[in-house]
């Protein structure tokens, strides 16, 4: 009875990781659900497992509750507590998953991979029937081409792209998983194609290091197989689309004012100057009104009326939650990537080292598009280190 919950659990997960990117209210609905229902399945499970599973996660939430006690606008600072409320959510459903395995991990990113599949297909779909109407190009671009999708913003799908494509290509490289080359290679030219017309050119620098690092792999290894040759080879005209799409400015003509970089240097400076507290911030609801004030009294009344957050989840925290805030957001993107190294997982290290570029960029934990996407690897990754632990400590015992 107690695998049967587990399968149950497992199987609703992949559901739940499936709906993220084509429905997020559907998604978090189910998440909720699963939530609850994990509490009625499988045996009683010790906390220090939980401990182990999510620690970092639930120390970050700790400090936005702390940080309720001395924000004044509770609204605010509610709705970031219900954005986040994913991070608490995903630990209780993946330790009754049960052992996690390398099957059920890869499982996690093909759910993932094929949601991502089918919300492309859908908005291609959509855009094509705007431009039968509208002869309007830019329906299959950016915003345009993601409007058909519930609550989206192109830079998170351009995100859940850089993961999947990055996953390709080691499964490629390596010929690791089950998927057929030939079906692999269709879903990156796929993938990357969507990729380029999200249009966010700072995102898309998430994906420079996964390229770079298949090209590098290969030009010192010394056994070269064929997969690496294959994996070299889309690895390498990726990145001279890149360069060239660069270079010819693709990106500000299509869509100008979508990645002014001088503007991000604002943002950035703005939340620096205006923050009064360095120690605990203003508070987890009060960021968007201290920064609005600021704008206003500096002349950027644009970025006050366009509520504009810093665009850099590191000064975004700094400012929020202070010193305390900060760490423990470095706490939950470090340790995914220390065990990676300690375990030498490669595609853990590949899939979490990009968000540290990401939130360079971008405020991810802000909405629930860019939450459930870390939260769901973080504790996916979380479970088979867990799992690897346990393993190597049932070896140790028998020896």
């Amino acid at each position: 009875m107690q695998r049967l919950g587990a399968v149950i659990v497992f199987r609703g997960l992949l559901l739940v990781v499936f709906l993220i990117p084509i429905h997020q209210g559907a998604s978090a609905a189910l998440l909720g659900i699963l939530f609850l229902g994990s509490f009625i399945v499988g045996g009683r499970i010790p906390m220090s497992r939980y401990l182990a599973q999510a620690w970092d996660v639930w120390l970050y939430l700790l400090i936005l509750l702390v940080g309720m006690l001395y924000t004044e606008d509770t609204d605010t600072g509610l709705k970031v507590l219900e954005t986040s409320l994913s991070l608490f959510a995903f630990p209780f459903i993946f330790v009754k998953v049960g052992p996690f395995e390398k099957d059920k991990l890869y499982a996690v990113f093909y759910a993932f991979g094929a949601g991502l599949l089918a919300a492309f297909l859908f908005c291609l779909m959509h855009a094509g029937i705007t431009y039968e109407a509208t002869t309007e190009a830019g329906s299959f671009y950016a915003d345009q081409l993601t409007a058909a999708l519930d609550n989206t913003l192109p830079v998170y799908f351009a995100y859940y792209l850089i993961a999947m494509i990055t996953f390709g290509l080691y499964l490629l490289y390596y010929q690791d998983g089950s998927i057929r080359s030939g079906v692999n290679i269709f879903l990156l030219a796929f993938f990357f194609v969507m990729l380029l017309l999200m249009g966010s050119s700072t995102a898309i620098v998430g994906v420079l290091f996964s390229l770079l690092y298949f090209v590098l792999k290969f030009m010192y290894e010394e056994k070269r197989r064929n997969s690496h040759r294959l994996a070299f080879g889309i690895s390498l005209v990726f990145l001279i689309c890149l360069f060239a799409i660069n270079s010819l400015n693709v990106f500000g003509e299509a869509n100008p004012g979508q990645d002014d970089y001088w503007e991000r240097f604002v943002l950035w400076e703005s939340a620096i100057e205006a923050m009064p507290n360095w120690l605990v911030g203003v508070g987890t609801g009060d960021y968007t009104a201290v920064l609005n004030t600021y704008y206003r009294s500096h002349d950027l009344a644009s970025f006050a009326v366009s509520n504009f957050n810093p665009h850099n989840q590191f000064i975004e925290t700094l400012f929020s939650l202070g010193i305390p805030g900060l760490v423990a957001v470095l706490l939950m993107i470090g340790r995914p990537i220390y065990k990676a190294v300690s375990t030498q997982n490669i595609i853990g290290f590949l899939t979490f080292f990009p968000f540290l570029i990401y939130g360079m960029t971008e405020v991810f934990f802000g909405r629930f598009q860019g939450v459930v996407f870390f939260a769901v690897f973080h504790q996916a990754f979380a479970s088979f280190y867990v799992f690897q632990d346990s393993s190597l400590s049932l070896k140790e015992d028998k020896f």
